[in-house]
């Protein structure tokens, strides 16, 4: 009969219902999850980068699918934040595939009902860690400069892209969780100014090549980046920042 909801499919919808509230759990973690009203069979997601990783901080996007048959096949997850150039994480691949075994894109432990879109989520944000090029075959137990410099080139990227790009222009789909991404920035802006003051002491002007996974040399520029996210808070809140040499001074502008 025209117009009658398979009983899987609307199994499927109750189970996607509940899943995205269970979601609002996993918030203080910094991962957000919206639901597309005109179609609950899919939804967007925000991972923040957890702290003391190349990722601190930095915007993660994801597009979800549920299947109609969920939760007895996993969702289809894909990665949405990137430059074209950069590979972020041995797990994300640069068009979008996200590497993981309970979303039977890698070997492992595969996809069970029981597991829900919180479970990946916090799953992919466990694998931004401090040392990520380990998640890659072959490197498992490596150290020393190829590592580092993968780490650096993906941290320029990170804000340069995760952050600056994305705040200056909300990607098409993800308005929603946009806001998200707003407040927590205003909200760590002081954390933001001393990290790429820190960054830019260290690094700016230099070039280095990661040469894994073919990325192209990296000019570090986190002063522009840096006045790029001034520029931006200042649009947001109002406030007006003038930058030294030696300090950080805010300056509330003047009404005129």
């Amino acid at each position: 009969m025209a117009g009658v909801i398979p009983k899987m499919k609307k199994k499927a919808m109750r189970r996607i219902v509940r899943d995205i509230k269970e979601a609002k759990e996993i918030e203080s973690l910094g991962i957000f999850v919206s639901h597309n009203t005109d179609d609950i069979f899919e939804a967007r997601a925000l991972i923040v980068g957890p702290d003391d990783t190349p990722y601190a901080r930095g915007f993660y996007l994801f597009h979800i699918r549920f299947p109609e048959n969920y939760p007895f096949q996993s969702p289809k997850v894909k990665f949405m934040t990137g430059d074209g150039k950069t590979r972020f994480h041995p797990n994300l691949y640069r068009k979008g595939k996200v590497c993981l075994s309970i979303l039977g894109t890698w070997s492992g432990p595969s996809w069970t009902s029981s597991q829900n879109i919180s479970s990946v989520l916090t799953t992919i944000q466990s694998l931004l860690d401090e040392e990520p090029l380990r998640n890659e075959p072959g490197f498992e137990k490596g150290k020393g400069r190829r590592y580092e410099l993968f780490n650096r080139t993906v941290q320029h990227a990170v804000y340069a892209t995760s952050v600056m790009v994305q705040l200056e222009n909300c990607p098409v789909g993800f308005e929603k969780l946009y806001p998200h991404m707003r407040k927590y920035f205003i909200d760590n802006f002081d954390w933001y100014i001393c990290k790429l003051n820190e960054l830019a002491d260290d690094r700016d002007g230099k070039t280095e090549i990661s040469k894994v996974y073919g990325t192209p040399g990296v000019k570090y520029n986190y002063r522009s980046i840096l006045n790029g996210l001034i520029e931006l808070h200042n649009e947001f809140t109002g406030d007006g920042m003038i930058v030294t040499e030696d300090t950080l001074k805010f300056v509330t502008p003047v009404s005129v």
